[in-house]
């Protein structure tokens, strides 16, 4: 049975393998973060979501900044200066002085 004292030798033989292991995790991380936070910004909801449930050791990320990441921050700056949303028209009514 596998425990944490077989794991503690493991390691002591083996620590490049623990150092590669904690790099590739940091690396996982970062690049998550990273997607995560373009596919917010780009108000891609279906990529947030993909991103964030499904665990594919950083290749999905990687692929969605190589590819579609900028897609998002153009469609964000083209439409940066313009409004989507509709104001109601100004209705005012100026009451004459008697």
């Amino acid at each position: 049975m596998f425990t944490y004292k077989y794991f503690l030798e493991y390691c002591s033989f083996y620590p490049v393998i623990v150092i590669l292991l904690l790099s590739l995790f940091l690396i996982d991380m970062i690049l998550r973060a990273l997607s995560l936070w373009r596919a917010a910004r780009g108000h891609q909801i279906v990529w947030f979501l993909a991103l964030l449930c499904l665990n594919t050791m950083s290749i999905l990320p990687i692929i969605y900044l190589l590819f579609f990441a900028n897609d998002a921050i153009y469609y964000q700056n083209k439409n940066q200066g313009k409004s989507t949303a509709k104001l109601p028209a100004k209705t005012t009514t100026r009451h004459k002085k008697s």
